[in-house]
């Protein structure tokens, strides 16, 4: 058993692609700067990885997590936003 170099190089693109959607994500929302591009990035990434390296799931697992970390930065900026035009 040797080391997968095709199936490393499809995991960086995938990283990087998924990294780089969430980067211009947190780009395109209004109150975006640099600092919260860097959060939601690296909150993929981590997502990505976890589930490749960790929990050992393969391609839907990992798109799954992406998924599900978007429905979970919409619903936290859903409630920041209903407190905010509550008060």
């Amino acid at each position: 058993m040797g080391i997968d170099y095709v199936g490393l190089v499809f995991h960086g693109v995938g990283l990087f692609v998924c990294v780089m959607t969430f980067w211009r994500a947190a780009e395109m929302e209004e109150q975006a700067g640099r600092a919260l591009s860097m959060i939601w990035a690296g909150m993929s990434a981590i997502v990505y990885l976890g589930s490749w390296l960790i929990l050992g799931l393969g391609w839907p697992g990992m798109i799954g997590g992406q998924v599900v970390l978007l429905a979970g930065i919409g619903v936290v900026r859903g409630v920041g936003y209903m407190r905010s035009v509550k008060d």
